[in-house]
């Protein structure tokens, strides 16, 4: 939400619980269906930012460059009472175990030079300050599954019940919970300079204070410090978590191997283009009815292919037909500038017919008939001179996307001495310490014969020993 001069973004009591799915439930069309859908929605969201973004640069070219920097430069972030929750028994059978984060507040703001909240209109400097307070890593285990999964807390019908316990679970410390990371808090502060070439400082200084906040280093009586306590258990509870996940991540990437092709072949390419530029050119015109039909095409088309290698087909295609329709608007202006002139050449033609008589005319009409074609051919060959630096740039342009389409090469820092220093960090770490034991045992019960004369009740002792008799 937008508040005058301010971008925030506020959260409060943000909670979630998940669960491992169930090996017997692993299916692949359930997995096939649910990467179209994401990739579909994907797709769909960035098709509809880059027409937003053709809209707002039609209007005003440069404004939507303008807004987003202001946005990220004044964005405002505020979230409170953050809880995440795994519950698993299916990783360690009969090791029910939950695992979890909890974090009391996240505050991310703009601030001046000291470090004070602000808004700015245009700095070549932008301060940023992040806070984090109360981040604690959980881990709970039992050889009982009450003690761990919280089912009386589950359901529609029980979601204010766990919003309050989730708000609990940020607020107060809970000894029940066995914490890998004890709480602690940090901040760090950045400065990002947008030009760096003018005044030689870092494009990007930071310093990250771990186990205390800057303003709680300066009190005596802060007692903030960073801290992990791990039991033995809780490293076995954790490796067999990962050996499932690992496991269903290979099957997974097993299932989707063939919906990934990362390039387009040259035949499917050019295809792709055609049916694409018919799709863009319905959804501008409002033509419903051809946009779904075109929608469909390209989603057989894309189907065996990955949302990256899609994403920069469709990427390239824009830049080509935002260049091609800047030329062609240059074009209509000099064609306007054209038939301007003929209007005002024709006006005058028939004031110098009647005055001078028909023959003279003509000639008169003739000669400036071959001037306005000539003016004609020279302001389309100017305009056309103009736009050849400008496809060399979309061409390049075109390279970096399809080299690496999620990055922006600024350039920023190129050209600068030797001794410049284009990153500056600093670490502080106030308390650190690593506590390791043993932690609880999984099962309780013990065996009581363990040699393999156990079945022998003549031959064995108490603690499992064969019983050896001399012979005398």
């Amino acid at each position: 939400m937008c508040i005058r001069d301010r971008c925030l973004l506020c959260c409060s009591n943000l909670c979630g619980n998940g669960r491992l799915k169930p090996k017997d439930t692993w299916s692949t069309e359930a997995e096939v269906e649910a990467y179209q859908s994401s990739k579909k929605t994907a797709l769909d969201s960035f098709e509809d930012m880059q027409e937003t973004t053709q809209e707002l640069q039609s209007a005003d070219p440069g404004y939507f460059a303008r807004l987003t920097a202001k946005i990220i430069d004044n964005l405002q972030v505020n979230i409170e009472h953050l809880y995440v929750r795994i519950e698993d028994e299916l990783s360690y059978p009969g090791n029910p175990f939950a695992f979890g984060v909890t974090v009391e507040r996240i505050e991310a703001v703009t601030t001046d030079e000291k470090w004070n909240f602000t808004y700015i209109a245009e700095a070549q400097q932008v301060h940023r300050k992040a806070v984090l307070n109360g981040l604690t890593i959980f881990l709970n285990y039992s050889d009982k599954r009450e003690e761990v999964f919280m089912e009386h807390l589950m359901g529609e019908d029980n979601l204010e019940s766990f919003v309050k316990f989730a708000y609990e679970q940020c607020t107060t410390r809970k000894e029940e919970n066995r914490c890998l990371l004890l709480p602690f808090n940090s901040e760090l502060r950045m400065i990002l300079n947008k030009n760096p070439k003018a005044n030689l400082k870092p494009q990007i200084w930071a310093s990250l204070k771990v186990g205390e906040t800057f303003d709680e280093s300066k009190s005596k009586e802060a007692e903030n410090y960073m801290g992990f306590n791990v039991e033995i258990n809780q490293i076995s509870v954790m490796m067999k978590f990962l050996e499932y996940t690992g496991m269903y991540s290979n099957f997974q990437t097993g299932v989707l191997a063939g919906y990934q092709k990362e390039d387009f072949l040259e035949y499917e390419k050019s295809h792709y283009d055609t049916v694409y530029r018919e799709y863009i050119q319905a959804m501008r015109s409002k033509n419903a009815k051809l946009e779904q039909a075109k929608r469909n095409e390209l989603a057989k088309l894309e189907a065996m292919h990955s949302l990256a290698a899609v994403k920069k087909l469709r990427m390239t295609e824009r830049v080509m037909l935002d260049f091609e329709g800047q030329k062609e608007e240059s074009r209509k202006k000099a064609e306007e500038k054209v038939k301007k002139l003929e209007k005002e050449q024709s006006s005058l033609a028939t004031s110098v017919w009647s005055f001078f008589g028909s023959s003279s005319a003509r000639e008169e009409q003739e000669k400036k008939k071959e001037e306005l074609e000539k003016y004609r051919e020279q302001l389309l060959k100017e305009e056309e001179e103009k736009f050849v630096e400008k496809k060399l740039t979309v061409e390049r342009k075109i390279n970096e996307i399809l080299a690496n389409p999620g990055e922006v090469n600024a350039n920023l820092t190129s050209d600068m001495p030797p001794d410049y220093v284009w990153l500056n960090c600093g670490l502080e770490v106030n308390k650190f310490s690593v506590a390791i034991s043993q932690g609880q045992p999984f099962n309780k019960s013990c065996l009581l014969y363990t040699s393999d004369a156990a079945d022998d009740m003549q031959c064995v002792d108490l603690g499992g020993r064969r019983i050896i008799k001399k012979k005398k």
